[in-house]
């Protein structure tokens, strides 16, 4: 066992302003990191450990059996559970991200051990996800010294989630938490999902400085549920040639490449009136569902500009753009919001976190609202 010292890092959630789903058909995303964040610490160990602190998981891997990874409720089955019983079935899972990073990394003899905890809560359609795993594949690239562009990181990411661990995907996530910032982000040529060394990489600009002042509220429905659960029906309703999913995943795409120019000038009026469109383009097809429809209308009898869902849907986070984005936080929670926080300002990408971090203590309990 080595003596090196900790290698910790970190990668935010995100949430969609403008064009997602598109991403998964060749659309175009505008996104933003949050002020969230999930982390992975490795360090020496004698033998590979996995732990997830907020979720009191600890794995001691002796053997690949250990590395295969836990079955996620779903369809029916998680349906018919109760809400504690879904929420335990779904806790087994969080070890997962880490053991399919330790698999694609070939890492599984190594003499470490990992440490994950989020502050990204789950099911809220926030990436919590994919910033854990675009963070334990950072963290594990600097501990054997493997450099990736980000492009490629990215993709990489993505792989590992859609191909490794099963789950209906698109590329925004990976990109976002990747690059961070609020980003204009083109998959063109990137629906028919041939694999990331045939499919061309995405084109990513970033639209605002970083410090640039954002009007942005994110309010949560209360529900949690699986991204992948959510995007699969679309998907294959979009692979089936059903042409209303295929005629809003284009509207889609063109009203985030339509609205960058008001991303870029604040023109958030503007905006607003792109976040209208594109909810209602979404809605149409089933990929909102009722809860999130309930409090983006909320949102704008509350004074926003603009609402629609911040990630896949029927459940999870909305997006709100307020003049008060802390006034807009503080009153949707009072008019049937679970929770809601502002975003004033986008969050940089994955990231090194300095060695000594604080990690929380074993066992710490995992964020349930945004």
């Amino acid at each position: 066992m080595t003596t090196r010292s900790p290698v910790v890092a970190s990668a935010p959630g995100r949430a969609g302003l403008l064009g997602n789903p598109s991403d998964m058909y060749g659309g175009t995303v505008i996104a933003f990191a949050i002020p969230r964040r999930a982390y992975v610490a490795v360090q020496p160990a004698p033998r590979l450990r996995l732990l997830a602190l907020d979720a009191d998981l600890d794995l001691t891997v002796e053997s690949s059996d250990d590395l295969r990874l836990a079955a996620a409720p779903s369809g029916l089955a998680a349906a018919r559970m109760g809400e504690e019983a879904l929420a335990e079935a779904r806790r087994a899972t969080y070890l997962n991200v880490l053991k399919a990073v330790i698999t694609a990394q070939g890492m599984r003899r190594e003499q470490i051990e990992l440490r994950c905890w989020s502050e990204v809560p789950p099911g809220a359609g926030l990436s919590s996800s994919s910033a854990l795993l675009v963070a334990a594949l950072h963290a594990t690239n600097t501990w054997i010294n493997r450099k990736t562009p980000m492009h490629h990181f990215a993709e990489r990411a993505r792989e590992i989630e859609f191909s490794r661990m099963g789950i209906t995907c698109g590329f925004q996530d990976f990109y976002a938490t990747t690059f961070g910032g609020l980003i204009c982000m083109d998959f063109r040529d990137k629906a028919n999902w041939r694999g990331p060394t045939i499919d061309p990489l995405a084109t990513v600009e970033p639209l605002l400085e970083p410090d640039a002042d954002l009007p942005f509220v994110l309010a949560h429905t209360g529900r949690q549920r699986d991204s992948g659960e959510t995007h699969r029906p679309l998907r294959s309703r979009w692979v089936e040639g059903d042409p209303d999913v295929r005629a809003a995943m284009r509207a889609l795409g063109s009203i985030a490449r339509e609205a960058k120019r008001d991303v870029l000038e604040c023109n958030w009026p503007a905006v607003g009136a792109a976040m209208k469109a594109a909810h209602r383009h979404i809605a149409a097809v089933g990929g909102s569902g009722s809860i999130v429809d309930a409090l983006t209308a909320q949102a704008v009898r509350l004074g926003a500009y603009g609402a629609k869902l911040a990630g896949a849907g029927l459940g999870g986070t909305i997006v709100a753009l307020h003049d008060d984005p802390a006034w807009l936080a503080r009153t949707i929670v009072e008019h049937g919001a679970a929770s809601a926080f502002p975003v004033l300002h986008a969050a940089p990408g994955v990231r090194l976190e300095p060695a000594d971090l604080r990690v929380p203590s074993h066992g710490s309990p995992s964020p349930t609202h945004v």
